[in-house]
């Protein structure tokens, strides 16, 4: 901004000039610096998806490789969610760490960098990182409801809510003016999600994560993501 400081004398009460009555105008305009500077949509310095991911990879490296992805010893894990220990409260956010097979968490690593990175770059750590623990502790807990007895271990249902609140984020985001950034982000989720259902066919994988986590994220873009809606 421009600021131009006027200053007004009137000198009509006093043929000497003695009393003086100021008056200041401050006139601000619009500095042209910041017209010239192009629009940047990823603000934020994306950390947290790829610390988690690099958490992730680093268990499965000691359960697929050192134990040899011995399925009994996976599921003995303090980590994995288990419907015989629903008390253990820290299992509804740890089963995220655990992936049963090098495909398992191929897959779903190279989802959460698809759809985390950008994700955080538009809206920072901290919601990132309450949708995708939030998120995953809600699609195991629903997931636990339609199938009783299953194991629960993946992170999948976190990927799905951070799905769900890129593509809010593509629809109702009023600093992305472009279509083709919009088109590009929709298709991009579309993507993940026609990956994952292929994943759930031949790798026996369970869909119900991916269910609940995107009837999760409804109930999180309403809370953490209405200041981006033009409404």
């Amino acid at each position: 901004m421009i600021a131009v400081d006027v200053r007004l004398y009137d000198s009509s009460s006093s043929s000497d000039f003695e009393e003086k009555k100021q008056t200041e105008v401050v006139i601000v305009l619009p500095s042209t610096d910041s017209c010239d500077k192009p629009k940047r949509y990823l603000v934020h310095l994306p950390v947290f998806v790829p610390a988690v991911t690099f958490v992730q990879a680093a268990f499965s490296v000691y359960y697929v490789g050192i134990m040899q992805n011995d399925i009994i010893t996976i599921i003995s894990s303090p980590l994995v969610f288990s419907p015989f220990r629903q008390t253990e409260l820290w299992r509804f956010v740890t089963y995220m760490f655990v992936h049963d097979g090098m495909a398992h968490i191929s897959l779903n690593t190279l989802f959460q960098l698809l759809i985390g990175v950008p994700l955080e770059g538009i809206h920072g750590w901290r919601k990132v990182v309450v949708v995708y623990f939030v998120g995953g502790a809600i699609g195991v807990l629903m997931g636990s409801n339609w199938h009783p007895f299953a194991y629960g271990m993946g992170s999948s249902g976190a990927i799905f809510v951070m799905v769900g609140c890129l593509l809010t984020t593509a629809v109702f985001h009023v600093a992305l003016p472009s279509r083709g950034i919009r088109c590009g982000i929709a298709a991009l989720c579309f993507m993940v999600i026609m990956f994952s259902v292929l994943q759930a066919e031949f790798l026996f994988t369970d869909q119900n994560a991916e269910d609940s986590g995107v009837f999760s994220f409804n109930l999180l873009s309403i809370s953490l993501f209405r200041g981006i809606m033009a409404w």
